[in-house]
């Protein structure tokens, strides 16, 4: 390996080190007070290349692709380790698994033993067909000429869940959840997901008894019996078809408030099916247990007709949406609860009723959830930053990457260089938290500085483990500093401690098992 190669994974190994830190810091939390060891995956820089420019078809293996290392509750706490695509597209968010229960799914020693890793296909993010100030729609649709008919359903407003099947080594199959930005679901500050989707499930019994709780299982219960009150046709499809490696649905109700007011409480709408090799077919409507069966596809007769019956739908979600608000005495704000719909998903579709490719799903909205003129930095605007705020954390971005941000406000470079101040001032004061470059420059000195201290106090003092101190550590472990002893002890659990200017010294450092 050359010594660009090597320091160019060191970066990416320490990157995806502090990145999933982050990203799983309750779950970590959640794992300890179970006594669950969670081993970290650390990927060769060959498996790392090979996800990177083989599997996701990447440049940059720093900034494309994160490895992964999580206790699947929807599946017994069982390990998964893999890597997940971070790069915006097509196949962003998507799954790379490779070994699973402890056992690797694929063997380079033994060439008769078959490569049993996975691709799971994520949901792909939705284009617009039409421009920012709404005067036109696109001239041609990609891949037009092999559009056969199309698809218009409603937008449900709330949070993406894939339901996908995974296998482990000898061909098991299990089936977990993941919502676009993450390898699985969890609950944390921006979302109760694990959560609201086993309620959806209506497995909530299962909540925090994730030891008992294997999803296919119990999911066969439900949605292979025509007669239960919980049965989901789609479900019973995405249970039976072996074809099909995963469900996309929306997650959304009014204990999940977003834009829209729904009549219901909690709910999974099923959006499309994603078939092996990521072929996307959707998930058709279904009127009273399909009595009347399905309703069909639109025929493709030309670019103006689809377009036309695109704009007439955009016009009437306009109006309901107006109406609504007038009727409920409501100010046109971008704000929780204030439209009654928010527009329509356009599926292009070709002759086997699959989606002629994954960048061909397009949004349909009104005007009024689309409002995207920034004159001022209004209610309006606040609202539209504070929803963008959470799809960047549901997707697993950082708020310190403005590129990304921008892109959710849908922001030119003129908007940005005139509202970015007070738009990076509201999400600190709404979220308590300042973006991480802005955190890693005001903490640099300090650092510095009580580096110094620790280092002369651990030298001179043992600090006193007091009942306070005891309680703010987390039950697997109590870190206990001693000046006197030259045996250097290794952490009882595989997970490494936080890096912190604080505690630079491991040879200082003891962690003691707390036994109960």
């Amino acid at each position: 390996m050359s010594s660009s190669q090597d320091s160019e994974l060191k970066i990416d190994q320490q990157q995806a080190s502090s990145h999933e830190e982050e990203e799983h810091s309750e779950e970590h939390s959640e794992e300890y007070s179970g006594h669950l060891k969670k081993t970290r995956f650390q990927p060769s820089f060959s498996e790392t290349k090979h996800a990177c420019y083989e599997v996701f078809k990447c440049k940059s293996i720093k900034f494309d692709v994160r490895s992964f290392s999580i206790l699947d509750k929807m599946n017994k706490n069982q390990g998964v380790f893999g890597f997940i695509c971070k790069r915006d597209g097509p196949i962003g968010g998507s799954l790379y698994i490779v070994n699973v229960a402890g056992k690797s799914l694929y063997d380079e020693n033994n060439s008769n033993v078959k490569d049993a890793r996975e691709f799971i296909f994520c949901t792909p993010k939705l284009r617009y067909a039409y421009n920012r100030e709404f005067t036109d729609f696109v001239d041609k649709f990609d891949h037009e000429e092999r559009i056969a008919s199309y698809y218009l359903s409603e937008k449900w407003n709330g949070t993406n869940i894939l339901l996908f099947k995974y296998h482990d080594a000898e061909g098991n199959e299990f089936i977990s959840g993941k919502t676009k930005g993450m390898p699985t679901l969890t609950d944390s500050n921006f979302g109760n997901f694990l959560s609201c989707t086993l309620t959806a499930l209506h497995l909530q019994d299962f909540i925090g008894k994730y030891e008992n709780l294997c999803l296919r299982d119990e999911l066969m219960k439900i949605h292979n019996d025509p007669n239960h009150p919980n049965y989901m046709p789609h479900l019973h499809e995405f249970l039976n078809n072996k074809d099909i490696q995963a469900i996309s649905l929306e997650i959304c109700g009014n204990s999940l408030p977003h834009l829209v007011k729904y009549d219901f409480a909690l709910d999974l709408k099923p959006l499309f099916f994603i078939h092996k090799g990521g072929k996307i077919r959707p998930c058709l409507k279904v009127r009273g247990m399909e009595e009347f069966g399905p309703i069909p596809y639109t025929p493709f007769e030309s670019h103006n007709s689809c377009i036309r019956l695109c704009k007439m739908l955009q016009k009437d979600s306009l109006e309901r949406n107006e109406n609504y608000r007038k009727e409920h005495n409501l100010k046109h704000k971008y704000e929780y609860e204030h439209f009654a719909v928010e527009g329509h998903v356009l599926y292009l579709l070709d002759e086997q009723g699959f989606v002629v490719s994954r960048n061909s799903i397009y949004k349909v909205k009104p005007r009024d959830v689309e409002e995207v003129h920034w004159e001022q930095f209004d209610e309006m605007k606040k609202g539209q930053v504070r929803d963008a705020v959470l799809k960047m954390k549901q997707r697993g971005l950082p708020l310190s990457n403005e590129e990304a941000l921008r892109k959710e406000l849908d922001c030119g470079d003129k908007e940005w260089s005139k509202f970015s101040r007070e738009i990076l001032a509201f999400i600190e004061k709404e979220f308590g938290e300042n973006s991480e470059n802005q955190a890693k420059k005001k903490s640099k000195k300090s650092n510095k500085k009580k580096q110094q201290q620790s280092t002369s106090t651990e030298q001179n003092q043992e600090p006193q483990v007091t009942n306070s101190n005891k309680e703010a550590v987390m039950d697997v472990a109590i870190e206990v500093v001693t000046s006197s002893s030259n045996h250097v002890s290794s952490p009882t659990t595989n997970e490494k401690p936080k890096r912190n200017h604080q505690s630079r010294n491991k040879n200082m450092v003891l962690y003691v098992l707390k036994k109960e």
